[in-house]
C-alpha cells in the first residue's frame, strides 16, 4: 500500500510542564509545638476523606481490560464512522467529530493518508465497490472523493445544505448517493464529474438512511417523517412511498438482493419488511421497548437480525416472521454487520463493548473490551479476520478473531 507512512500510536506526548518549589524557595516556620491533630475536626470530613478514596477504587475498577490489538489515537475527537477496504485486509477509513478522516493500517496502525478539508464532523464514511476512491461525508454539507492508494483529494461534491447525513456507493460503479438532513437524496458520478446528476425530494426531514437496491436500479430511502420512498436514479421521479409503516422516524435500513426485500428499523421499536416489487408490506416485527437502530440479513439462511437502544437483539425467522432467538448487550446497540458468508455477525454498544454472534443459536462467541465510552460504529476487514470499532473515547481499536 504506497503512500507516505506516519505511525498512528505516536509517542507519549510530553505533560504540561509543572512547577515546583525550589529549595531556597521554602520558608521555615519554626515552633516548639509538636504537630498533632486537630481535635475540632468534624468525623464527617474524616467520612468524605474515606469516600473519595472508594471513589478513586471505583473508577480504577471500572476501567475496562484492554483485548485490542491496535488502539489508533491520532483523532482528537469522537470517531464517528469507520469502513475497512473491500480488497486490501490492511486498509481502513475512519472519520470523526475533529473533521478529519484518515486512511490508516489495520496491522500497525500506522497513518496511510490524513484527508484534511471538511469544516464540521465526518460522520459518514465509505470505499468504492473496487477500492480506488474513498468518500467522507460531513455535517459541512461536503462530500470528500479521494484516491484511496495516494490520498490525494480527486473531486469535492457540494450541494446538501443541511448536513450529510450518510453516503453509499453503488455496488457495480462509480455512482454515489448521499442523504441530507434537509430531506433531499443527492446523486453523483465522481470523479467524471463533481456535478450534481439529480436532486430527489420528498421527505418531510432528516433523510436517515439510504440503499442502492434492484441491482442499483433504484434508491430506497428512509426519513425522519416514517416514510419509505424509492426513488428512479434516471428521473428522479419517487417510484412509490410506502407510508404507514412506521409511527416514528426510520432509523435504519437493509435490503436483500434476492428476494428484493427491505427491512427497515425505526424509532416507533418496530421493524418492517417490505417488497419493493410488489409494493407491499410483508411484515411488521415487534419485539423491542426502544427504537430499532440497525437491521440484517443473514448470508444464506432466511434470518433477519433486528437490534434496539433495549440493548436486546431478536433474530427472526423469515418464513414464519416469528423471534427464532434472542441475545442481549448490558446497553443500547448502536451498529450491525454481518461476517460475509457466515452465520456470524458483529455488534457494538453503549456499553463499550464489541460482540460476534451465531445468528442460529443467538449465543455469543466473541466479546472485546478496551473502550472507554460508548461505540458508535463497527466494521470487518474484508478477510473477516479483523473488526475495527470506533467510540466516542476518540479511538478506534483492531480487535483479531480467533
Amino acid at each position: 500500500w504506497g503512500g507516505d507512512i506516519r505511525t498512528g500510536m505516536e509517542d507519549e506526548r510530553d505533560e504540561e510542564g509543572a512547577e515546583f518549589i525550589q529549595e531556597d524557595e521554602a520558608i521555615l516556620v519554626p515552633t516548639d509545638e509538636p504537630i498533632v491533630a486537630d481535635d475540632d475536626m468534624e468525623a464527617d470530613e474524616v467520612g468524605e476523606d474515606e469516600g473519595e478514596g472508594d471513589n478513586i477504587t471505583e473508577q480504577a475498577d471500572d476501567i475496562p481490560v484492554e483485548t485490542a490489538a491496535i488502539r489508533f489515537i491520532e483523532h482528537t475527537d469522537a470517531v464517528y464512522t469507520v469502513s475497512c477496504h473491500p480488497v486490501h485486509a490492511d486498509v481502513v477509513l475512519t472519520g470523526g467529530g475533529d473533521d478529519t478522516a484518515y486512511i490508516w493500517s489495520v496491522s500497525s496502525g500506522a497513518v496511510l493518508h490524513k484527508l484534511t478539508g471538511h469544516t464540521d464532523s465526518v460522520n459518514s464514511v465509505g470505499f468504492s465497490h473496487d477500492g480506488v476512491y474513498a468518500a467522507t461525508g460531513g455535517l459541512d454539507g461536503v462530500i470528500g472523493i479521494w484516491n484511496a492508494h495516494s490520498g490525494a483529494q480527486v473531486c469535492r461534491l457540494e450541494g446538501p445544505s443541511g448536513g450529510v447525513e450518510w453516503v453509499r456507493w453503488h455496488s457495480k460503479a462509480h455512482f454515489i448517493a448521499a442523504g441530507d438532513a434537509d430531506g433531499s437524496v443527492w446523486l453523483w458520478n465522481p470523479p467524471q464529474s463533481a456535478t450534481c446528476m439529480g436532486v430527489f425530494s420528498g421527505h418531510a426531514g432528516r433523510v436517515n438512511c439510504g440503499e442502492f437496491v434492484n441491482d442499483g436500479k433504484l434508491i430506497c430511502s428512509g426519513g425522519e417523517d416514517g416514510t419509505v420512498r424509492l426513488w428512479s436514479p434516471r428521473t428522479g421521479a419517487c417510484v412509490h412511498n410506502f407510508q404507514g409503516l412506521h409511527t416514528d422516524a426510520v432509523l435504519c435500513l437493509e435490503y436483500l438482493e434476492a428476494n428484493t426485500v427491505v427491512l427497515t428499523g425505526s424509532g416507533d421499536c418496530s421493524a418492517a419488511l417490505i417488497n419493493i416489487e410488489t409494493k407491499k408490506e410483508l411484515s411488521r416485527l415487534k419485539g423491542h421497548t426502544a427504537p430499532v437502530e440497525c437491521v440484517g440479513f443473514c448470508p444464506g439462511l432466511p434470518l433477519a437480525v433486528t437490534a434496539s437502544l433495549d440493548g436486546k437483539i431478536n433474530v427472526w425467522d423469515l418464513n414464519s416472521t416469528q423471534i427464532r432467538n434472542s441475545c442481549q448487550h448490558d446497553d443500547g446497540i448502536t451498529k450491525l454487520r454481518w461476517f460475509p458468508n457466515q452465520p456470524l455477525f458483529a455488534t457494538c454498544s453503549v456499553d463499550r463493548t464489541v460482540r460476534v454472534w451465531d445468528c442460529r443459536t443467538g449465543t455469543s462467541v466473541a466479546q472485546f473490551t478496551g473502550h472507554r465510552d460508548s461505540v458508535l460504529d463497527l466494521s470487518i476487514t474484508c478477510d473477516s479476520r479483523a473488526i475495527v470499532s470506533v467510540s466516542d473515547d476518540q479511538s478506534a481499536a483492531v480487535y483479531r478473531l480467533p
